[in-house]
């Protein structure tokens, strides 16, 4: 099982509306989405707005916060997580069992419900 490190340079902040019926008006949810390089210098996903998001501001990451992704017994990479000087770090080999047992447990429903 292979593991990669991406750079987390900063996170793009928006706000997006939604309507609390507890409340009974429209409020914003605040999003932080990182921005990570890979090592060719190329940001890995594509950062586009959800209708009626709005941009707050951009904001750096702390020194040393990386993307960490994992490879899937296909062959393929996911984002398992993030690393921060100072917060919590999971095990890594945990999370990457975890995700890849979740991955197999919904393709199996996936067949289960496409041959019904």
């Amino acid at each position: 099982m292979e593991f990669i490190k991406d750079a987390v340079i900063g996170f793009l902040v928006t706000k997006v509306p939604y309507f609390q019926p507890k409340r009974g008006e429209p409020t914003h949810f605040v999003s932080a989405r990182p921005v990570a390089f890979n090592w060719e210098g190329l940001v890995n996903e594509y950062l586009d707005l959800e209708e009626g998001e709005t941009v707050i501001g951009v904001i750096p990451a702390p020194p040393g916060t990386y993307e960490v992704w994992g490879e899937m017994p296909d062959g393929t990479m996911e984002v398992l997580g993030y690393e921060t000087p100072g917060a919590y770090t999971p095990d890594w080999n945990e999370v990457l069992e975890e995700t890849a047992k979740r991955r197999t447990e919904t393709k199996k429903r996936k067949e289960v419900a496409g041959s019904a």
